[in-house]
């Protein structure tokens, strides 16, 4: 049977429990920490009322459920107990009543158990159970079990229990206004820490550990991952993190808007998931799992990257948290953001000077002068559109009587071309040492390149062989813009016999053409950077206008039409900054020269 108090207030007290409630009052005021007002209210509750346990629950606003925090007189961890609906069994009805309930014969009484068996330590036979209430709210329910007398619980032992929970309602608000303050003092001065300790270092290596152990001393997590956004990519890339299982980090990569942290990112809005079960944006990436809190990391507006700390308990995250972990952001932000432009500037400086030494180390490639051959007139140059130069030219000197011309392109621009390039001239000036025959020499480059470059790189060339007693020139084109000859008499022919571009197919096939110059005859190789290259209208500069420079220019030095050509191009384009590199290699036919009478005419 039970017994209900219909009084908000006890009626009376014998003055001996009188005078125990005002040393309750004493003891639990200078307590200021929940766990010992806890304690004292199950000592002096026992010692009153010979009773065999206590149990205290408190409320999880966000869970809308009670929790036991001490527990058959024990301080235990909420999480590791069951937690009782809002209007679940006795405890339920206690709060939503805010009357106390007096049962004497808890086997007949179906409001019990209220846990299951394998979680009552003893069998509970008697209870009392009292409400503790502050400023018109429940913050806690208490019960008493088993009297130890014969006589049971009374209606005074259920007024003193409500009397002592008075007091008791007072002391736990007080700690918790007192846990709250230590907490925002502690919560500033890690604040004041972190600015002081991101001021000292530009690393983020060292700085993000440093923010994850400051952020344990606020708040509880079994987990967390920093995301820092690349805008290049979209993506949030994993960069340090701590209780993930080995090797998360090199399958986290997220797309914004992706699971949970990527939907922070994405509307730059923080997050808290109660339970990660029922929650469709989580990715299962830790299976233990049960909540977790993301807040986005924003710097001038602009997204950084993401916080998220996870929990192995359902809603183990509320709002002090979030305002905390976004202050923590905050200053983060800021920081890795300044970090960011530290490396990229260190980066920047790094690949500037790598860019210069292998642009010196390139034009060293090049050829330092002009070949100075009785009859001809030679000049080439080699503009880049980066620092580093996907194109080549180069003059070899093969025998006194044998200049090795070349032109090359390499796909692409920057260093990566520039390095197809060089591996392309050495190739190509160790086969002409090993072989005579052009076909042969650029079959072999041909399968070199195709074993040693990307399968996307690929190079087109016109390598030819001038002999310059008779000035015959045997050349082969290997996918290369056709060369542009134009003889004395004004007729035009264009240089496109050979094979396919080198480095794209290991059997490919080249074949070689001979060409007899003679005097008035200019002969321009150039790269596709030249005819292609594009006005503000979008007209490319293209072959008809190559040709109309080179008519004009013909009987000028060949440096001076390398000179005019540069122009012509520069001021089609209307900038002198090019979006491909432009080279060319100018010959004219400058003296007579008695042809071989087996020659033949190109």
């Amino acid at each position: 049977m039970s017994a209900d108090r219909q009084e908000d207030h006890p009626a009376g007290i014998d003055p001996s429990r009188e005078r125990s409630l005002i040393h309750a009052a004493a003891q639990l005021n200078q307590a200021l920490e929940r766990k010992r007002i806890l304690e004292t209210m199950r000592d002096l509750a026992l010692e009153a009322l010979g009773a065999e346990a206590c149990n205290i629950l408190l409320p999880d606003p966000a869970r809308k459920r009670w929790e036991f925090h001490l527990a058959f007189n024990q301080i235990v961890d909420p999480n590791q107990w069951p937690s009782l609906g809002r209007k679940e069994g006795v405890t339920g009805e206690v709060a939503a009543t805010r009357r106390g309930v007096l049962i004497s014969d808890a086997a007949s009484d179906p409001r019990l158990p209220e846990l299951p068996p394998e979680r009552n330590p003893i069998a509970v036979l008697s209870m009392l159970a009292v409400p503790i209430c502050r400023a018109d709210r429940v913050i806690g329910v208490c019960q008493v079990l088993n009297a130890t007398r014969r006589s049971g619980f009374t209606q005074e032992d259920l007024e003193w229990l409500e009397a002592l929970c008075h007091q008791a309602a007072v002391a736990l608000s007080n700690a918790r206004l007192y846990e709250m303050m230590r907490r925002e003092k502690r919560a500033i001065e890690l604040l004041n820490r972190v600015g002081l300790e991101l001021a000292q270092t530009l690393r983020l290596h060292e700085m993000l550990p440093l923010l994850v152990e400051l952020m344990g001393e606020l708040i509880e997590f079994n987990a967390v991952g920093i995301y820092l956004y690349h805008g290049s990519t979209g993506t949030l890339e994993w960069f340090y993190g701590r209780g993930y299982p080995q090797g998360s980090e090199e399958q986290v990569r997220l797309k914004v808007g992706q699971g949970a942290v990527g939907w922070a990112a994405q509307h730059k809005k923080p997050v808290i998931v109660g339970d990660v079960t029922s929650d469709a944006r989580y990715l299962d990436a830790r299976p233990e799992t049960r909540s977790e809190i993301i807040v986005p990391l924003i710097a001038e507006g602009e997204l950084v990257g993401a916080f998220n700390l996870e929990s192995d308990h359902a809603d183990a995250f509320d709002k002090d948290d979030l305002r905390l972990l976004t202050a923590f952001g905050n200053q983060a932000a800021i920081a890795i953001q300044r970090a960011w432009l530290h490396d990229q500037t260190i980066e920047k400086r790094r690949l500037e000077e790598e860019i210069r030494i292998a642009r010196r180390i390139q034009r060293r490639l090049l050829p330092v002068d002009d070949p100075h051959i009785p009859g001809l007139d030679v000049a080439a140059f080699n503009h880049p559109s980066l620092e580093v130069s996907g194109d080549v030219y180069d003059f070899v000197e093969i025998t006194a009587d044998q200049l090795g011309i070349m032109i090359g392109d390499v796909a692409g621009k920057g260093i990566a071309a520039g390095i197809v390039m060089a591996t392309f001239r050495a190739s190509l000036r160790a086969e002409i040492r090993n072989n005579y025959a052009i076909s042969v020499i650029l079959e072999k480059v041909n399968r070199l390149m195709w074993e040693s470059i990307e399968e996307t790189a690929f190079v087109t060339a016109v390598y030819g062989v001038l002999d310059r007693r008779r000035l015959r020139l045997t050349y082969c084109n290997a996918g290369h813009d056709p060369p542009l000859l134009i003889r004395r008499s004004g007729e035009i022919t264009w240089l496109s016999e050979g094979g396919t571009v080198l480095g794209s197919f290991p059997n490919a096939v080249y074949h070689e053409a001979i060409l007899d110059l003679r005097q008035g005859d200019l002969l321009v190789l150039y790269t596709d950077g030249i005819t292609e290259a594009t006005s503000p209208s979008g007209e490319m500069f293209g072959t008809e206008r190559l040709v109309q420079v080179a008519r004009a220019a013909r009987g000028n030095p060949s440096r001076g039409i390398c000179g005019q050509l540069l122009e012509a191009v520069h001021e089609h384009c209307g900038r002198v900054h090019m979006d491909d590199d432009l080279t060319a290699v100018v010959l004219q036919v400058t003296g007579t020269v008695t042809q071989d009478s087996n020659s033949s005419g190109g």
